[in-house]
């Protein structure tokens, strides 16, 4: 069985240049308040305007990022998506055009699951909700309306392009029920970064 990292590509540190786009995040909470025993009202009409967007790549796989600041993704609030271009290509939904991946069709929409082909997208409050920061989407998608992705991830930032939205209801480990629906958008060309190995 193929072990899922929800929560992986929450811990990659993210400090680069300033971010090449638009982007926002918006989320409405069931209730109000962090778990456990943050002071409640935190959380109500949530969201932020990106100060900083980006790609990550290690293996075969696809991170989006969509930040409040420009600082470590452990400092601050962002939501995030978690693609494995492989399991998109496999499923035909991603092509080769030179040394780009790019949407056999657009838009090309990734819906939120186990599956290869599937993608994984994760809400992070390190700023707003530092006791308790991760929340998982358990249903939606991520849909790029374009996306232009170098096959090499040496090459991450050169000629790439996203464009689109990843949305989902969230949820997390002891939650009895789902606790909020967030969306995210964004219109970026990724900065250039070099290609990360994790073990």
């Amino acid at each position: 069985m193929r072990r899922l990292l929800p929560l992986g590509f929450a811990l990659v540190a993210l400090v680069a240049c300033d971010a090449n786009g638009l982007g926002r995040v918006d989320a409405r909470f069931f209730r109000a308040e962090c778990p456990p025993g943050v002071e409640a009202g935190d959380l109500r009409d949530f969201g932020f305007d990106a100060g900083y967007l980006s790609t990550d790549r290690f293996r075969n796989v696809l991170i989006v990022n969509v930040q409040e600041f420009n600082v470590d993704i452990l400092e601050t609030d962002s939501m995030g998506a978690r693609i494995d271009l492989e399991g998109l290509e496999r499923a035909n939904l991603l092509v080769r055009d030179g040394a780009f991946f790019v949407p056999a069709a657009l838009p090309l929409r990734v819906p939120v699951g186990d599956d290869r082909s599937e993608a994984q997208v994760l809400l992070s409050l390190y700023r707003t909700c530092e006791r308790f920061p991760g929340y998982s989407a358990v249903s939606g998608a991520v849909i790029f309306d374009a996306m232009r992705i170098r096959i090499d991830g040496e090459d991450t930032g050169d000629g790439e392009r996203l464009a689109g939205r990843m949305s989902g209801t969230l949820s997390y480990v002891d939650a009895p029920s789902p606790i909020a629906t967030a969306t995210a958008t964004f219109d970026f060309e990724p900065p250039s970064r070099p290609l990360r190995e994790f073990e």
